[in-house]
């Protein structure tokens, strides 16, 4: 969880998984659970640079492969907003479909394939 220590003012949650790509985790909880959220750096990538902990060398590496059309490297997380209509059963809901996608993620994940110009990752398979 990143800012934890901030929870309790945020509608906003922010996390990654280190073994599993921000955007797989993101396609996984749309397709297998119906929640929409986002992946990515919030536009915030400096910010992100402080929180990953991203040395000078590190972020050079990073945008070369963004300036050679491979987004794979860019760094970040996925995010889920919580309002303050959303039942109690609802965020019970989300967090079980969070917890099931971290951890079978990288099973899930074999139906797809990861597009690095994109960085997104589409289903191997199509109904037909």
């Amino acid at each position: 969880m990143l800012e934890s220590e901030n929870l309790r003012y945020l509608g906003t949650l922010s996390f990654r998984c280190p073994l599993i790509h921000y955007n797989l985790v993101v396609r996984l909880l749309n397709d297998r659970y119906g929640i929409q959220i986002r992946g990515g750096c919030s536009c915030a990538g400096t910010y992100g640079h402080v929180l990953f902990h991203i040395t000078k060398p590190e972020s050079r590496a990073i945008t070369d492969h963004i300036d050679s059309g491979d987004v794979s490297w860019k760094p970040g997380w996925v995010r889920i907003s919580l309002n303050p209509t959303m039942t109690n059963q609802k965020a019970v809901f989300v967090a079980r479909a969070m917890r099931e996608t971290v951890a079978m993620g990288n099973d899930w994940g074999s139906a797809y394939a990861f597009d690095p110009h994109s960085s997104a990752f589409v289903p191997r398979f199509t109904a037909e």
